[in-house]
């Protein structure tokens, strides 16, 4: 019986689906969200490229990007395998940035002496 050398071929898929969390944000500027690439299987040996809507990019697995103006932003998500098979989703309307709120009213501080103070 004749004996065929074995071979170990790496397989690379990509994601059937590429999940990302925060599933959708809302909140005021500015905001430093963290993206949680959950999407399986993938790890630090694939290529990411993100499009963080506002002109902002990203390569990592897993980034934080922060937003500083307001506005709704789609994210785009690709993923490239080691053996060049590629994915990628939008998703629209992921984030929206608020401004910040501005106080309905107005105080004036009060100074606290000793001498105001009565002790029981």
């Amino acid at each position: 019986m004749r004996r065929h050398p074995s071979f170990y071929l790496p397989y690379f898929p990509v994601p059937s689906l590429i999940v990302v969390s925060p599933d959708a944000f809302q909140g005021c500027a500015p905001a430093d969200i963290f993206f949680n690439n959950r999407s399986t299987p993938i790890n630090e040996s694939y290529t990411f490229e993100w499009r963080f809507g506002d002109g902002g990019t990203g390569d990592a697995l897993s980034p934080t990007h922060t937003y500083t103006n307001i506005g709704v932003y789609d994210v785009y998500l690709s993923i490239t395998s080691p053996i060049g098979c590629m994915t990628d989703t939008t998703f629209l309307a992921l984030i929206e940035i608020e401004p910040a709120p501005i106080a309905g009213f107005t105080t004036s501080p009060i100074c606290l002496t000793t001498s105001s103070l009565r002790y029981r």
